[in-house]
This record gives structure tokens, C-alpha cells and sequence, in this order.
């Protein structure tokens, strides 16, 4: 019975970490005119880069992939309000989503930058000016499926 448990949790486990692969450097994408570009990206940090398990985000409630640490996506959105949330895992299972989100009101045209980070004694998930966001971004690379 042991060996049951310890091989589903090593399941578990693995299956949390994620198949997303960090690519190439930042590379600007440019909204469309009737779209807008939202990156949302991971800063490098030593605490928490041994856990296993990574956060999946959500755009509107569609599941648009995980964020691993120095990593970044850049996802063309539509014009209109726009709710990112996430999922944090638990032994590599998403069995809920936090209660905190971002909220934009998206307009076409333009670029976003959501900043996600997980310190000892701090987090932060929040939308961060494009300024602050585009320098930020050049130390972060792009994930890939």
C-alpha cells in the first residue's frame, strides 16, 4: 500500500513539472490594430526556483499555459475587459485557482506587461507600467510549449 501512495505521489509530482521550455531572449511583439499584446512574465529568482510545481495562468478563464521562473509569453488579446488569474499546483495537481487576479481594460493597439513573483516574505502579481515591464523583460526568456 506504501508503494501505491509513494508512486502516486511521485505521478504527482512529475506531472507538475511542466514541458515548457525556456527559448530565446525577449523579442518586442507589435499589437495588430485591432489587438493588443499582453506579456506576461517571471522574473529569475533563487527562492522557490527548486519547486517542481509551476503556476498556470488563465486569460478570461482559457487556460493559456505555464510560467516558469526567467520566463516570459507574450499572448495577442482582444480589445475589451480582460481577467488574468491563476492556478498554483499542489503536488502537480491544479486543484483550484487563487482568488487573486489582474483586471485590464484592453485597448487595441497597445502593449501590456503583468509581472508575476514569488519572494520569501513577498508576492506580487499585478499589471506594472510599460516602461518598468520592457526593461524588466530583457533579463527573461520566451517559454515555448
Amino acid at each position: 500500500m506504501k508503494n501505491i501512495i509513494l508512486i502516486g505521489l511521485s505521478l504527482a509530482l512529475l506531472s507538475g513539472c511542466s514541458s515548457a521550455q525556456l527559448t530565446s531572449d525577449f523579442s518586442e511583439v507589435k499589437p495588430s490594430e485591432k489587438k493588443a499584446v499582453v506579456y506576461l512574465y517571471r522574473l529569475k529568482t533563487s527562492y522557490h526556483s527548486l519547486n517542481p510545481d509551476i503556476p498556470m495562468f488563465y486569460f478570461n478563464d482559457k487556460k493559456t499555459g505555464p510560467l516558469k521562473i526567467g520566463g516570459y509569453y507574450a499572448q495577442e488579446v482582444d480589445a475589451g475587459p480582460l481577467e488574468i488569474s491563476f492556478s498554483d499546483p499542489l503536488f502537480g495537481m491544479h486543484l483550484w485557482r487563487s482568488g487573486r487576479k489582474v483586471k485590464i481594460n484592453i485597448e487595441a493597439g497597445r502593449s501590456y506587461f503583468v509581472k508575476y513573483e514569488v519572494e520569501l516574505m513577498a508576492f506580487y502579481f499585478d499589471q506594472v507600467p510599460p516602461a518598468s515591464g520592457f526593461n524588466e523583460i530583457q533579463s527573461v526568456k520566451l517559454l515555448k510549449p
